[in-house]
């Protein structure tokens, strides 16, 4: 997958390390307090990022 170029990312890195920060963040806290917790608020966070990253238009 190419999302510069499938998606319009201008900086696919970033976005890619955005969110491998999110899904370690939400696993290991899954793992020490609950997927009720903390990891509850990852599609939103997820959400957000893929916004920011998405063209204008």
């Amino acid at each position: 997958m190419n999302w510069r170029r499938d998606w319009g990312v201008a900086e696919p890195e970033v976005l890619a390390d955005q969110l491998s920060i999110i899904w370690e963040g939400a696993n290991s806290t899954a793992q020490a307090m609950s997927a009720d917790g903390p990891p509850a608020s990852a599609r939103a966070l997820v959400t957000a990022i893929l916004d920011h990253h998405a063209p204008p238009g």
